[in-house]
Parts: structure tokens; sequence; C-alpha cells
């Protein structure tokens, strides 16, 4: 890990998402699917952390309970699971967030 401060260039998409340079993924380790942390300080500034692998207690509370329900032919109720349809749509066009 280096010592010394970075800048990094990232853009926010229309749908409030942003992609981690290369480098600082190679860097920090990071694989499709991890989890970060973003700390925003009184200062304005915005730290990205790699929880650690072994502290649990440093996991952001992601997962919310619902109920799943589905429909007679299979497919999802999304007004009565609504989180979960947005979850599943999450990478669709159809959901503009």
């Amino acid at each position: 890990m280096t010592t010394e401060n970075k800048t990094y260039t990232a853009t926010v998409s229309t749908r409030g998402r942003i992609t981690i340079p290369i480098e600082l993924r190679r860097e920090l380790g990071l694989v499709p699917g991890d989890i970060v942390n973003l700390i925003q300080h009184t200062d304005g500034t915005i730290t990205l952390k790699k929880p650690a692998d072994d502290n649990v207690s440093e996991l952001p509370k992601v997962f919310n309970e619902e109920t799943v329900y589905f429909n007679d032919d299979g497919t999802v109720d999304e007004k009565r699971s609504p989180n979960f349809a947005a979850w599943m749509h999450e990478d669709s066009d159809e959901y503009n967030y």
C-alpha cells in the first residue's frame, strides 16, 4: 500500500454510480461484489475504505429484511415486494433511480 496521497477522478453516472479506477481497485484488492465503506468527513472529503475481511462490525447494514411475494405465474409481486424488485432490476435501464 502506498504511503503518499494520490488523487483519482471518477464521474457520477445518471444513476448515481461511480467507477473506481482500475489502479486503485488493484491496489486495494477490490473485486466485483466487494463491499466498501464511504466515510463522509466534516471537511467535505470522502474516504473509501475496504472493511477488514475478519471484522464483521465494519460491514455496513446493507441487508434489509423483506418478505418476497410471488404472482401466480412465478414472477415477483413488485407492489408487495418493492425492495426485492428494485434489487432484481438495479442493473436494468427499466428502473432509473
